[in-house]
């Protein structure tokens, strides 16, 4: 038989093998490298477009809450605006109150009918006076109904007083007790009959 050495053979075929197993290595090695680094731009690009909007949402938060911060100032100054002018509308009212009151006592009283002591106290109107005749006096209570201003026309008390020689009519001495409403409107100036 003749001496066949298959060794060299062998030796070159498993160099060879190791070979390609070894540039099959490194290019799966250097597509894989090229694969992470791909991924990991995508993931730094993205990240950069996330920072880019969380900034953007961050400055409009900001903006935001000026807007909201001005807005509570402007809510607060109207607030106060308000308080303002009601303190101010009630003030007028109650100065207009007194004219007001004039001006309707001259309408609603009749001639028969003095009137001597006027006070006002905690929206209580008291009067009284001197009437020659009850029914004027009746009357004028009745006219006091009328006004919306004007509610619960009492009559505390009417004394008889004897008449002087001379007078032909004798006079009655009255107080009377008329409550206030403020919330009524004060500008209707004319009594209703």
């Amino acid at each position: 038989m003749s001496q066949i050495n298959l060794l060299p053979w062998r030796a070159l075929k498993k160099r060879q093998q190791q070979q390609r197993f070894l540039g099959l290595l490194a290019l799966v090695s250097l597509l894989m490298l090229g694969l992470l680094w791909a991924i990991s731009n995508r993931i730094a690009q993205q990240t950069t477009t996330q920072q880019q909007v969380n900034q953007t949402l961050t400055q409009q938060v900001t903006a935001l809450q000026q807007q909201l911060h001005a807005s509570k100032s402007i809510g607060l100054a109207r607030k106060q605006l308000v308080t303002r002018i009601e303190l101010i509308a009630h003030y007028q009212q109650q100065r207009n109150l007194s004219v007001w009151l004039f001006n309707q006592l001259a309408a609603l009283v009749p001639d028969t009918v003095s009137l001597q002591r006027l006070s006002l106290a905690e929206q209580r109107l008291q009067l009284s006076g001197h009437t020659q005749d009850a029914s004027a006096l009746a009357a004028m209570l009745r006219k006091f109904e009328h006004v919306p201003a004007l509610q619960q026309a009492r009559l505390d008390s009417l004394i008889s007083e004897e008449p002087p020689r001379h007078a032909s009519r004798s006079l009655a001495q009255f107080s009377l007790q008329v409550a206030i409403n403020p919330e009524a409107e004060l500008l209707s100036w004319q009594t209703q009959p």
